[in-house]
């Protein structure tokens, strides 16, 4: 398990609707976190079935844009099933203008898809201790 400030990470579920990026992601955490859990489910549905069936996800890795929702119902709707957990939102394309909907919605965090996995992996720590983190945002066109 991931140690940080006395916490401990057991659970990641990442949730993402392309498989290359669950499977890298999954691969990349277990790496850079050893002793986590990391799950995976590709789309909403699987998620909430995922947090029904097991208790106790730490991190949420949540992708912005879902094949069955998108954007901010995603994240209003696993905050409702996982309270407790941590959920940071993954998005190809973090935008100035949608993070404070994000923050609205429920989540503690936005990170863009093109950060490396020691960068992430500082992320979820740094979230999961209780911080915030919303990802420098592109410039707005």
């Amino acid at each position: 398990m991931a140690q940080s400030k006395g916490k401990q990470i057991a659970s990641i579920l990442v949730v993402d609707d392309h498989r290359l990026v669950r499977d890298v992601l999954s691969a990349g955490l277990e790496a850079a976190l050893p002793g986590v859990r990391v799950d995976t489910a590709k789309d909403l549905a699987g998620a909430l079935e995922h947090i029904e069936r097991r208790s106790g996800t730490d991190v949420i890795l949540l992708d912005y844009n879902l094949p069955d929702v998108h954007g901010t119902m995603a994240i209003s709707r696993m905050r409702g099933a996982a309270r407790e957990a941590k959920i940071i939102v993954l998005s190809a394309y973090v935008r100035k203008s949608m993070l404070a909907e994000i923050e609205m919605a429920g989540a503690n965090g936005a990170v863009s898809k093109d950060i490396g996995m020691q960068e992430l992996r500082g992320r979820i720590l740094e979230v999961f201790e209780g911080g915030r983190h919303f990802a420098a945002p592109e410039p707005e066109e």
